[in-house]
């Protein structure tokens, strides 16, 4: 990534709308601005104070609605042949003003997700919202948005039309004004929360008695859901199929989950705990839960999974490290199981649980933690090798008269000439395959069990004429 001063901002900004004048076929754009910790939107500094690092970060020029502005070139493309639009920026009350100008013409799009939405510290809503224009999108059928601000909500609720939407995900809150409004012909619905968001616990109450009302034909839901509420989960709702929990899966979690005696989900093949991260938002959707059925049953019975007669610890270990369909995401490895969507455990180097050996490390495996081949030592010489070894005492040490020393003794300077250290080293390349280079020492001896050969010894037993034969062999 590449951080842009302050005094050359005006120098990307035109080349980037430069860009978007000759992109007249454009399709699908997405704005992700760098991965900043913070977003203060404030006036500036006040006198005699620096401006702050997080104020100073202010991406939501894209929305720029002067005529040859970013954002006015955005509206252009939206009213033409744009898609996908993605713009995961904060806004506050003016500058989404300006963003509901940008997306009010956009009869193509089909996918729209945007970020974020707050207030200027100690300001109120402005004036324009209450002038915001009616949106349609005729085409519209994924939508990600942020409900945890609910003049939002409800601009989205009464002044927004979209007849095709299929796909919601709904971010930080349950907005049920967006679903009364928008849920009708909703087939996959997906909340999303931070982890400090408490909001999901009043799900069961407010929430899963009344999809049927609200999502009169929804097959997919993924939410999260309070520990406390697993074991009377009140789904009414006849089409639903699947029912995701956002969660960190577990054996004994999964068998707290059952559904509520006023619970009406005639339709419902299987419930999962899908692992939560904050980008593992299509989990839900590209481990669909119909492509590994299991069995007929909605909530699977785990008496029969691996190390389930022998602990739940074990068999949670063994649900996160074995079995399942594997599957590789930017995030690490993902198994899949019908009950469980999880993270490998060797990608965050967690250890099995005691007396649990991991079946996939072969005994003779000599790699260390890290997986780097350890370091295995050779003797330094093979004619002193003998009484060197006579000579060591328990902890290793080479002992004469009582006297712990080092190498050879009739080295001049007290350290063996024959060293590791300072012996004549070079790397030999395998005449064949899968036999690796080996670093081999000129005065070892002569190892033909696999291809290998030092120097010295080749030179010493053949002459120059035989040597060019000895090597084409």
């Amino acid at each position: 990534m590449c951080i842009v001063l302050s005094h050359c901002a005006h120098v990307v900004r035109e080349d980037f709308q430069y860009i978007l004048t000759q992109c007249r076929m454009l399709l699908s754009f997405t704005f992700s601005p760098h991965p900043h910790p913070g977003f203060e939107i404030n006036d500036g500094p006040s006198p005699g104070q620096e401006l702050s690092v997080s104020a100073a970060f202010n991406p939501s020029w894209v929305l720029d609605v002067a005529p040859d502005g970013a954002g006015s070139l955005l509206a252009r493309l939206l009213d033409s042949r744009l898609t996908t639009l993605s713009l995961d920026i904060t806004t506050d009350g003016d500058n989404f003003v300006h963003l509901a100008q940008i997306i009010s013409s956009a009869p193509r799009l089909t996918s729209l997700h945007l970020g974020p939405i707050t207030l200027k510290f100690g300001t109120t809503l402005s004036a324009g919202w209450s002038t915001l224009p009616n949106l349609s999108f005729p085409e519209l059928t994924t939508l990600s948005v942020h409900c945890d601000f609910l003049p939002f909500v409800q601009y989205a609720a009464t002044q927004w039309t979209m007849p095709r939407l299929a796909s919601l995900y709904c971010r930080e809150d349950i907005p049920l004004p967006l679903l009364a409004a928008h849920g009708r012909r909703l087939t996959y619905l997906h909340f999303v929360y931070s982890e400090w968001i408490p909001q999901f616990r009043s799900a069961n109450v407010a929430l899963l008695p009344r999809l049927h009302e609200l999502c009169p034909v929804l097959s997919h839901l993924v939410i999260r859901l309070s520990p406390a509420e697993y074991t009377a989960l009140n789904l009414v709702s006849p089409s639903l199929r699947y029912l995701d929990i956002a969660a960190f899966p577990s054996v004994a979690a999964y068998r707290a989950i059952a559904l509520a005696p006023t619970a009406h989900v005639p339709r419902l093949r299987k419930v999962r705990m899908v692992v939560t991260a904050p980008t593992c938002d299509f989990f839900p959707l590209h481990f669909h839960p119909a492509r590994l059925p299991g069995s007929d049953r909605a909530l699977e019975d785990l008496s029969g999974i691996p190390g389930a007669d022998e602990s739940d610890e074990v068999a949670d270990w063994l649900m996160y490290t074995t079995g399942g369909v594997e599957g590789w995401t930017p995030e690490g490895l993902v198994r899949q199981h019908s009950w469980a969507v999880v993270f490998d455990e060797r990608c965050e180097g967690s250890l099995p649980p005691n007396g649990v050996e991991d079946a996939r490390i072969p005994d003779d495996d000599k790699t260390d933690s890290e997986g780097v081949y350890e370091y295995e030592s050779r003797p330094t010489s093979p004619v002193d090798s003998k009484s060197d070894m006579d000579d060591e005492d328990d902890d290793g040490a080479e002992r004469r008269d009582n006297k712990c020393e080092i190498g050879d003794t009739g080295s001049e300077d007290g350290v063996g000439s024959d060293s590791d250290m300072e012996r004549e080293w070079f790397e030999v390349e395998p005449e064949m395959p899968p036999y690796p280079n080996k670093v081999q020492f000129v005065d070892d001896p002569l190892d033909t069990s696999r291809g290998q050969y030092d120097r010295e010894t080749i030179l010493e037993r053949f002459s120059q004429s035989q040597l060019g034969d000895f090597l084409l062999e």
